[in-house]
């Protein structure tokens, strides 16, 4: 709402050697997945400093190659700015934005920029936190998981040790 944006689509990425994979998708089609996973764009994203313009003209020069290849699936939405997901130095998402409301007509200001720069930090933040505890709570899990094993196994061997002696 704050920036009149319709439709707005991303995905959450994990790294893999120099590309990356999508995680998890919130309204991409299969053109856009192959987009927002494009190892030009993960490199525009690590280069730059924030969210970089990916409409006609005002595409950003780094992504010229990347531009070509996804124009049809980007102008299909008519997306105007990727905002890159990233926390801690890492990209860990990428947002796609499109203006199509009739509030605020045109492109995306500059200061509309830095703001879903500082809204994709945020929200890089609170995914990374996210994992992190979804993490923690699998490892928590296994350990459970492994003192239990551990009883189970103690009491079958004195069980054996037992039959054994009485063989």
């Amino acid at each position: 709402e704050t920036f009149d944006a319709d439709p707005v689509v991303g995905a959450t990425l994990e790294r893999s050697g120099a590309g990356a994979r999508v995680r998890a998708r919130r309204g991409l089609t299969p053109a856009l997945v192959e987009a927002v996973s494009d190892a030009d764009l993960i490199d525009a994203f690590e280069s730059g400093s924030g969210p970089l313009r990916i409409a006609g003209t005002t595409l950003d020069p780094l992504l010229r190659d990347w531009g070509d290849r996804h124009a049809g699936a980007l102008g299909a939405g008519g997306y105007e700015v990727a905002v890159p997901l990233g926390a801690n130095g890492g990209l860990i998402g990428v947002v796609l934005v499109s203006r199509s409301g009739s509030l605020r007509p045109g492109r995306y200001t500059h200061e509309d920029v830095l703001l879903l720069e500082m809204v994709g930090r945020q929200a890089g933040s609170t995914l990374l936190a996210s994992r992190l505890a979804a993490d923690l709570s699998a490892t928590r899990e296994m350990e459970s998981l492994l003192r239990v094993s551990s009883f189970v196994v103690h009491d079958l061997k004195n069980s054996l040790s037992g039959l054994s002696l009485m063989v």
